[in-house]
């Protein structure tokens, strides 16, 4: 995922073994970015540049024929190459291109899409490596080093200190980020520093992050909306019959999602998401108004006349709420023309029921559809 520090890791790497291959080395960084805004052929020209002693910038004028230029050079020598955050197939093949390489040499790739590491005629195989979230140890380290430039947090800092890593949940860039905004900011600072942390992740952090979300199609993303505000932690069985029914492909859409690491599906077939990609399906869910899951609001839209032809899914979480008894019309859920999910959470079966029956007796079809996943799972 964005920002868990896959080119850091890269850079330290290529770092430490630059020595056993002399000037042998290229390092291409922001590969998708670089290759939609000034093309392949930029990309091309730096890798040559760098691995062929020439010592000026080399010109390339096609990127198909002047690929055998780069092949050549690379068959020929032992090489370090870097491709860092590469996001489609072709990026690796026009770079790397298809002559054997010369033994000892070493590719490494950086890709929020490990699905891009499946090349087609490619004569040799990636072995992935999906790195792994920070410890407890080196996650207070590395946001003390940004905002204290030391190694852990003055006692005074501590746990408030403590109270904001964990919303970071590990993501190195977010303890990065909140860490250096936070440098030599006074107590009432840090104070609603955390409690805007605890609504929404840092915005630098939400911009990463959300470009994997829109690099998905419209279909994957209501997935990953729908995961984000209602299934994590929860058996996918249940989902996946509503998905089907809504036309989004979710077998291919699961796949994708975990591909792009942002979401995991458990031993036991439930779905996993990282906190900080929740915290941003649920900051798109509410500026565009689609789901519904605290129950202030639920209560304010059902009491409100306007038609809410947005709203897809509604959660009623009663379990958390203090409000007591709630009583739902057809004529109010009549309102969502669009709703495709209900929820009724810590309710009796009877009442269930009851109200199933109820809403179908009245209810048009569109909302019939969307409740015929409340009825499954029951």
């Amino acid at each position: 995922m964005g920002g868990i520090g896959k080119t850091t890791l890269a850079n330290i790497i290529f770092n430490q073994l630059c020595p056993r291959f002399g000037k042998n080395c290229s390092f291409l960084e922001d590969v998708s970015k670089m290759a939609k805004r000034k093309g392949l052929k930029t990309l091309q020209e730096k890798l040559l540049c760098d691995i062929s002693f020439f010592g000026v910038a080399c010109k390339i004028l096609d990127i198909d024929h002047d690929i055998n230029m780069i092949g050549e050079t690379i068959c020929n020598k032992k090489m370090l190459i870097v491709l860092d955050d590469v996001d489609e197939a072709y990026q690796i093949q026009k770079l790397i291109g298809e002559q054997p390489l010369y033994p000892g040499t070493r590719i490494l790739v950086t890709t929020r899409d490990k699905s891009v590491l499946n090349i087609r005629g490619f004569k040799y195989k990636f072995e992935p490596y999906e790195m792994v979230q920070l410890s407890d140890k080196d996650r207070i380290k590395l946001f003390s080093r940004h905002a204290f430039n030391d190694d852990s947090p003055p006692d005074d800092y501590y746990t408030l200190s403590r109270k904001i890593i964990s919303t970071a949940d590990g993501l190195p860039l977010a303890l990065q980020v909140i860490g250096s905004s936070l440098f030599r900011e006074n107590r009432e600072i840090w104070v609603e520093c955390l409690d805007k942390l605890e609504e929404a992740p840092h915005k630098d952090v939400l911009a990463t992050l959300k470009i994997s979300y829109d690099a998905l199609e419209r279909n994957e993303q209501e997935i990953f909306l729908d995961i984000a505000c209602f299934f994590i932690g929860e058996n996918k069985t249940n989902p996946m019959y509503m998905w089907k029914e809504c036309k989004f492909y979710p077998e291919g859409a699961i796949e994708v999602l975990i591909n792009k690491c942002m979401i995991k599906e458990l031993d036991d077939d439930s779905l996993w998401m990282h906190k900080q990609f929740r915290d941003l399906g649920r900051v798109i869910a509410k500026d565009q108004h689609t789901r519904l899951w605290d129950i202030d609001d639920i209560i304010d839209k059902l009491n409100s006349t306007e038609i809410k032809g947005r709203v897809q899914a509604l959660h009623f979480n009663l379990r958390d709420s203090s409000k007591g008894p709630i009583t739902v019309t057809s004529e109010q859920i009549k309102r969502f023309p669009c709703i495709r999910f209900l929820s009724l959470c810590e309710l009796p079966i009877r009442s269930v029921w009851i109200a199933v029956m109820l809403f179908l007796l009245d209810l048009p079809l569109p909302i019939i559809n969307g409740l015929r996943q409340l009825v499954r799972g029951i």
